[in-house]
């Protein structure tokens, strides 16, 4: 393949208007790679809009406004949804689970049809499906009836990142904002509806570190949940003793939060029993094969975090020589943090969406293996915002490690990604998943 060659011929005028026509050729195909970044980040793209976001947002506005006034039957709805409510979290939580409950969402797109195809609150009411844009009208309607003053909303799928949202934001690109939010003041705190559902924390988005644009004022700003606490992750923690015979008692302790908190919430309360109990055979066994439980599967999603607990024992997790004691790491150790699909790329290597996690491990030793031959370093990475850490402590009869990480969206040029690689490479090193004792 050679050059992009892009030829851009007279303007041809036609009826008092021009016409525009490009024409391209000898394209070079785009490698195939994981983790691709939007293909405007990095080859050349064509964009073209005659509008702006003003006039959109008023037009889409008017419609909804519309869709929302005089809707008789949903202020009755909100009234009987939150008759002795005692707080204003008390009636957000009924209408939003309300709507997640009752209301099926099947249809097209927010873009998809014209505004004047928006369903009137009541018509969605009463017949139980919408697609999102009659949701929010929806949720909207039964929030203004219920004493809140909600605001219409658009959000972006697309990270709050400049090479990937302002080619599609400054040049009007209608599709950049394709989930129709409702968002309130709840008791103080900024929050966002019509993406949850009644096993999320009131105040969780999905669209956290994504813009919104804001209908009433024509503005984008970075959508986040309405506390620091709901952001999404998760903190796991393993808890060994370890016997001088090489055998262990093992309990694992997972916290989820966020987003995360939610989809584990949904997946556990829907699991039938059997599915529960196959579920809980499955993660004894990935502990190891020689594992036996010691406890039931624990789950509790009443307090927050949510969690996610059990107990094993393992016959043979450490192997006895003479005066030295033998392990692995269990569930792989720190491999999991961090993995890559190949050794090269041609093309930038994207992260789309922000993640943190905690993992730790705490070991009871046997206090008679006094030195440390062999163990996880203390080791810290950045890049673009992201950073990893991993700290490790070593007294006789304890050992425990840890490795906090934070990963930020971000564009990596093909040719820093071998610092992705470095940490892939620490992160599965032997020695970072082993540990060797001796006495």
């Amino acid at each position: 393949a050679g050059k992009l060659k892009l030829s851009l011929p007279p303007d041809e005028t036609a009826d008092g208007g021009k016409t525009l026509v490009w024409r391209a050729k000898d394209v070079p195909a785009i490698k195939t790679e994981t983790s691709l970044p939007p293909a405007w980040t990095f080859t050349r793209m064509l964009f073209a809009s005659s509008g702006n976001w003003a006039e959109y947002s008023k037009s889409l506005l008017d419609a909804m406004t519309k869709a929302v006034s005089g809707q008789s039957a949903t202020e009755a709805k909100a009234k009987e949804l939150c008759a002795g409510a005692t707080s204003q979290t008390e009636s957000a939580i009924r209408i939003r689970d309300f709507a997640a409950k009752s209301i099926r969402q099947a249809g097209p797109g927010l873009t998809s049809l014209p505004f004047s195809c928006l369903t009137p609150a009541d018509k969605t009411l009463a017949e139980g499906y919408g697609n999102a844009s009659d949701k929010a009208i929806l949720l909207f309607a039964l929030l203004k009836a219920a004493g809140f003053e909600p605001e219409f909303v658009v959000a972006s799928s697309v990270p709050a990142l400049g090479p990937v949202f302002a080619p599609l934001y400054y040049n009007v690109q209608p599709s950049l904002f394709q989930a129709p939010l409702v968002k309130a003041k709840v008791d103080g705190l900024d929050v966002v509806f019509n993406d949850t559902n009644q096993y999320d924390k009131l105040g969780v988005t999905p669209h956290a570190g994504s813009f919104a644009l804001n209908l009433k004022s024509a503005l984008a700003w970075e959508l986040q949940p309405a506390a620091k606490e709901l952001e999404s992750s998760q903190d796991t923690k393993w808890s060994l003793k370890v016997n001088a015979d090489g055998s262990a008692l093992i309990e694992h302790t997972l916290l989820l939060y966020g987003t995360a908190y939610g989809q584990a919430r949904q997946r556990y309360t829907e699991m039938t029993p059997e599915e529960l109990r196959r579920h809980h055979q499955e993660l004894v066994a990935g502990v190891a094969q020689s594992a036996r439980p010691e406890s039931p599967l624990k789950t509790d999603f009443k307090a927050y975090p949510g969690v996610i607990s059990f107990k094993v024992t393992v016959p043979d997790f450490a192997m006895r020589d003479g005066s030295r004691l033998y392990l692995h790491i269990p569930d792989n150790g720190f491999e999991g943090v961090f993995r890559l699909r190949s050794e090269k790329r041609v093309s930038p290597y994207f992260i789309a969406s922000k993640s943190k996690s905690k993992l730790s491990f705490a070991f009871e030793l046997p206090e008679s293996f006094k030195n440390l031959q062999v163990g996880p370093k203390t080791f810290t990475w950045e890049h673009n915002g992201s950073i990893v850490k991993v700290s490790s402590g070593f007294a006789p009869g304890r050992f425990e490690v840890k490795c906090d990480s934070s990963f930020e969206p971000s564009l990596t040029p093909a040719s820093e990604y071998g610092s992705f690689k470095d940490l892939e490479r620490f992160l599965g090193a032997p020695a970072t998943n082993s540990i060797l004792l001796s006495e």
